[in-house]
Order: structure tokens, then sequence, then C-alpha cells
């Protein structure tokens, strides 16, 4: 589903984040500095910005691009839930520093395209 060695990523230039990424019970621990990203599955040391909770099959639609409603953006699908009041399930969790998520969004969105498929640039909004 993400692949991990990603190197130099476009539009990351100026970016400094940890993020750790549940996928299910899969744990990946990514760390974006100076234009370089690291994907790291199943990190000894779990310590990170911020978190992004959620299970495999919101994940995979979110990656996927499946076109459903709730999967077009991480942040969508982190929010649809408390802007529902409660009626619609958030399917990702957001925890830690949320001014640093929110911060590097657009970053961290152009990582997670690069990193959905094996030739990056495979997510379709």
């Amino acid at each position: 589903m993400l692949r991990t060695g990603l190197t130099a990523l476009p539009r990351t230039r100026y970016a400094s984040f940890t993020a750790l990424l549940q996928v299910g019970e899969r744990r990946l621990l990514l760390t974006v500095r100076d234009g370089h990203g690291d994907l790291i599955e199943e990190p000894r040391d779990t310590q990170a910005d911020f978190s992004l909770r959620g299970t495999e099959e919101a994940w995979g639609g979110f990656l996927a691009g499946d076109g459903k409603i709730g999967h077009a953006s991480v942040i969508g699908m982190v929010i649809q839930g408390p802007a529902s009041d409660g009626v619609i399930p958030s399917e990702l969790t957001a925890d830690g520093d949320q001014v640093k998520l929110f911060a590097n969004l657009p970053t961290l969105n152009t990582v997670l395209d690069a990193a959905a498929t094996p030739h990056g640039g495979g997510r379709v909004p």
C-alpha cells in the first residue's frame, strides 16, 4: 500500500516533521527533512510530532483515490465525524501537535502521493 525508500520529494524543501502513520495494526514512521522523506516500517522509536491512525480499508481507499467522498483528503477523513456531529464516524484519527499537522498538510499530501504507488504520483484526487 505505502512504499518505503522515499528520497527527494518535490515541494517539501522547507518541511520538517515526523508523523506516525498507523494502517490497521501496521505502524510506519514518516520523517521529512529538507526535501527528503524516509518511511520506516515498524519503527522502534515511535516519537512523532503527530500521528494519523486508521483502518487498512480507510487508508487503502484514500491512497487508491477511490472517489468516495470521505477519502478525498486526510483532513476530510479526520473531521468527517465531528463535522457530522458523530453521525458519520471518522475514518482517521489525528493525535499530537495539530499546528504542525496543519502547517505541513500540503507536504504530507505530497509525500503520501509519492508513497502511494511504486512510481509515485498514482493517487487520483
